[in-house]
């Protein structure tokens, strides 16, 4: 499934103010958009979320960073003789209930300086988790490959303010702390490779896209340096120098383009994009023999 890059600034023209913070986001933002539950100082791009537990797996694809929308109006959530338990459903530990007071609380949550953190031309991470665990690699390589739900989107709040409105109520508190946001794995702004935001960074709602990704893979061989593998797709790869724990080799592709990889020994696989979507893996590991070198290469394509 593809997801279309659009602004949706223009949804958040008026504030919304809800019972809760999943019917703010509801009535706020596209209808794509899902409150996150909690909250946390962690856009997520690129990561995959497993449906059935909310489990995590960090930075699975990479891609390039959108720029960033700071134009949006606030959010807010107005609790009305709410138990504290509401409260720590919808924002975790960002919000705190006061011990004094009766025990209900009344008071409202507005999230400001909002705005939408979006990862576009997406590209499998092949030293990632969902590389290395055995049973997901395999699915990748199966005729088709193999969906992922991807975070695409993250929005963000800068500023959290609290209003309590009674004062036999229990007090709100903002507990969540001034700090920098940085957005990982294989996230590209301009030419560097993370970005940081200084100041309270909540991210509250998120859209998830279905992405779906094909694994190729040439039989391991055994190289000496100097040697090449055969193709995979429009590229082959040319072992170019060995030392005790790192190597080096050049990533040659019909193109004319010749990229330098490198990575360590015995080590996780070293990647490198070749094209919107494409990206290849090299592993280099020791044998037996000495100056002899067992090579994986693989090629990593996210289809849509």
């Amino acid at each position: 499934m593809r997801y279309t890059s659009l602004s949706i600034a223009w949804f958040l023209s008026l504030a919304a103010c809800s019972a809760t913070l999943e019917q703010a986001v509801k009535k706020t933002l596209p209808s794509t958009y899902k409150v996150r539950k909690p909250p946390n100082s962690m856009a997520l791009l690129g990561s995959v979320v497993v449906e059935d537990n909310r489990l995590i797996i960090n930075d699975c694809y990479g891609g390039i960073l959108a720029p960033i929308d700071p134009s949006w109006s606030a959010v807010s959530v107005k609790y009305t003789r709410a138990a504290s338990t509401d409260v720590a459903a919808d924002f975790g530990g960002a919000v705190s209930v006061g011990a004094a007071g009766g025990g209900s609380v009344t008071g409202t949550i507005t999230l400001s300086d909002t705005a939408i953190y979006e990862l576009k031309e997406l590209f499998f991470l092949p030293s990632s988790a969902c590389a290395t665990d055995g049973a997901r690699r395999a699915s990748y390589a199966r005729p088709g490959g193999a969906e992922d739900r991807v975070v695409v989107r993250a929005v963000r709040a800068a500023s959290v303010a609290v209003e309590n409105t009674s004062s036999t109520s229990t007090d709100l508190k903002v507990t969540v702390p001034a700090s920098a946001v940085v957005v990982h794995g294989g996230v590209t702004v301009n030419t560097e490779d993370q970005v940081a935001l200084e100041g309270t960074n909540l991210f509250f709602a998120e859209q998830i896209a279905t992405i779906k990704t094909t694994l190729t893979e040439l039989d391991t061989v055994e190289l000496s340096t100097g040697q090449a593998t055969e193709k995979l797709g429009p590229c082959w790869v040319k072992l170019k120098s060995v030392s005790s724990d790192e190597w080096t080799a050049e990533l040659a592709c019909e193109d004319g383009v010749a990229r330098p990889v490198k990575g360590e020994i015995n080590g996780l696989p070293a990647y490198e994009r070749t094209g919107k979507g494409v990206s290849y893996s090299i592993a280099v590991r020791s044998t037996a023999t000495v100056g002899v070198y067992a090579v994986s290469y693989s090629r990593w394509v996210v289809v849509g």
